[in-house]
C-alpha cells in the first residue's frame, strides 16, 4: 500500500505546475486531530495515548469509507452488529459505545457516554433503566422469571402501540433488557428508514 492510500495524502495538497504537493499535514492527520478533540471534550478518554489510538482508529475509518465510496454503516446495521455482541456477551468497545451514544442522545454529554458504555456491560437494572428511559422514553416495560431461571424483558410504545412489543430472555436480567431495547431501536430505525 502507498503512502498517499495509507494516510489520505495531503489535507490540503498545494497546486503545481506538475500537479498538487504532498507537503505539509496528512488527511489522516487532519481527521486524527478533529476526533481527538471530540474524543477528549466530549467522551472524557482519561489517558491521552487512548485517546490517540482511538483517534487515529477512526481516522483510519474515516479514510477507508472515503476509499469505499463513502459505503459506510447504517445506525439500524451498528445496532444490530452490537445486538449480536451483546447477546453473545462480547466485550462492546468504547468505539462502538461512544459513536452509537452520540448517534442515539441528541446533544450527549460526558455523562451520558459513560451510562451508556455502562449500560452496554451492565451490572444492574439501573443501567438499563437509564438507558430505556432516555433511548425510549414513550415505551413500557417489564420484567419477569421464567420458570427456568431465564429473564425476560419485554418493551412496548406506551402511547399509539403503532409497533409490536419486543422480548428478549437471557440468563442475565439486566441483558435480557438491553436486548429488548436494541430490537425496539432496530426496528425503529428500519422503520425510518422506510419512509
Amino acid at each position: 500500500m502507498d503512502e498517499t492510500s495509507r494516510d489520505g495524502g495531503a489535507a490540503f495538497p498545494i497546486a503545481t505546475i506538475d500537479g498538487f504537493s504532498q507537503e505539509g499535514m496528512s488527511l489522516r492527520d487532519w481527521f486524527a486531530g478533529h476526533t481527538l478533540v471530540i474524543m477528549m471534550t466530549r467522551h472524557g478518554i482519561a489517558s491521552p495515548d487512548d485517546a490517540a489510538r482511538a483517534s487515529y482508529r477512526m481516522a483510519d475509518a474515516m479514510i477507508a469509507a472515503r476509499q469505499e465510496g463513502g459505503n459506510v454503516m447504517t445506525k439500524a446495521d451498528a445496532l444490530i452488529e452490537l445486538r449480536e455482541k451483546v447477546k453473545s456477551g462480547e466485550r462492546i468497545s468504547f468505539d462502538d459505545t461512544d459513536s452509537l451514544c452520540a448517534q442515539l442522545i441528541d446533544g450527549s454529554t460526558l455523562e451520558d457516554a459513560g451510562k451508556f458504555r455502562q449500560a452496554m456491560e451492565p451490572r444492574g437494572l439501573h443501567d438499563t433503566h437509564w438507558l430505556h428511559e432516555t433511548v425510549l422514553p414513550t415505551w413500557s416495560w417489564s420484567l419477569k422469571t421464567l420458570s427456568n431461571g431465564m429473564h425476560q424483558a419485554w418493551t412496548d410504545e406506551r402511547y399509539g402501540l403503532r409497533r409490536p412489543g419486543h422480548v428478549a430472555a437471557h440468563s442475565n436480567p439486566a441483558r435480557a433488557w438491553l436486548l429488548a431495547i436494541l430490537d425496539a431501536l432496530i426496528e425503529q430505525e428500519k422503520s425510518d428508514a422506510d419512509q
